[in-house]
């Protein structure tokens, strides 16, 4: 190349390959003045998880299928599935996933190029309802067979260009809740359009609401908030009117937990929950339990240690909700080591 007078270049010439193996992103390189030397941000290898069954102890019941690009683990009702999002390691495609946990068989429940995320079972544990988002960002909630056999079908689509975290199916099958900042409620009765189904801000604050989940009997809807003075994520459960879904009834705010939380699950007899704490120490984090009431109104014990797992749990972020309806099994995306194969 000549800089002086008229600027002319000759043939561009490859001086090295890094092979496909080691995909680099445009702006990820960068070079010396004497164009000596190299600086190229190199991806680390993808974390593979294992999804794993807990008893109350901590101690590992079953190891389900194999380790994978997987997040946000939810169990069926009946405690015998798994569903899951999983990605593709050579496409980078998200998609939903299900597995019998006594056989390790997986099923594919979708295989589209729109990213899939935030799997939840129907309360029957026959279908499987999830969040897909195409380029449009027009995301719409889906529900399918829990094997991936039929159509799926469109249930809602949300405001354009919002997204939405899906995180529950009431028990009558009449609500979906899912959070985009506010709480915000799906009434799914009648025979009506999913561009005409309409949403329910139920809980919009000036504090942020998300992660809400319907007790089992339908008269309250727990979540998390940073609506108290240290700003921190707590739980709280409040009155749910599903005769009037417009708006929380009148009735108390319970606060349950009294350090940073994350996640809430109702067992299936509303008589326990579940939550995680981070442990303020380290990484680690804390599975709490808290024994609950709800009638004649909602009342809290004082939350207590189950177990504790080794942080952090990168594919378990604010979807976990997989306790079974017993309470008698938890489970986690578990890193394993950098060795074992995708699947």
């Amino acid at each position: 190349m000549n800089t002086t007078g008229t600027f002319e270049a000759g043939k561009p010439r490859v001086i090295f390959n890094l092979g496909e193996a080691i995909p680099v992103g445009p702006g990820n390189v960068s070079m010396s003045l004497d164009g000596e030397r190299f600086v190229i941000a190199v991806p680390t290898k993808p974390r593979l998880r294992q999804l794993t069954v807990f008893d109350r102890e901590g101690k590992v019941l079953n190891k389900v299928g194999e380790p994978g690009l997987l997040v946000q683990p939810h169990i069926s009702p009946d405690g015998k599935r798994l569903v899951a999002m999983r990605n593709d390691p050579k496409t980078g495609q998200n998609d939903i996933w299900t597995w019998d946990i006594a056989s390790g068989k997986s099923y594919a429940v979708t295989a589209s190029i729109d990213p899939e995320n935030a799997p939840i079972w129907s309360p029957d544990g026959k279908q499987v309802a999830y969040v897909s988002t195409p380029p449009s960002g027009l995301a719409s909630i889906y529900r399918k067979a829990w094997d991936g056999s039929g159509n799926a079908e469109r249930v809602f689509t949300y405001t354009p260009g919002a997204g939405m975290v899906l995180t529950d199916w009431s028990q009558d099958g009449k609500f979906m809740t899912f959070f985009t900042g506010v709480l915000v409620v799906v009434p799914l009765g009648g025979d009506v359009q999913p561009n005409d189904r309409k949403a329910i801000d139920w809980l919009r604050e000036e504090y942020n609401v998300l992660h809400g989940r319907f007790s089992p009997d339908m008269r309250y809807i727990a979540y998390l908030s940073d609506q108290g003075e240290n700003g921190k994520l707590e739980l709280y459960v409040r009155p749910f009117d599903a005769a009037k879904p417009n708006a929380p009834p009148p009735g108390p705010v319970v606060q349950v937990s009294k350090d940073t939380v994350g996640n809430v699950v109702w067992r299936g007899d509303g008589k326990e929950m579940y939550f995680l704490q981070p442990d303020p120490q380290n990484t680690d984090v804390h599975i709490m339990a808290v024994d609950v009431s709800t009638t004649p109104a909602f009342t809290a014990g004082t939350p207590r240690p189950l177990f504790k797992l080794k942080g952090p749990l990168t594919g378990n972020s604010v979807q976990w909700k997989s306790v079974s309806a017993d309470g008698q099994r938890f489970v986690f995306a578990i890193d394993v080591p950098q060795d074992v194969p995708a699947q």
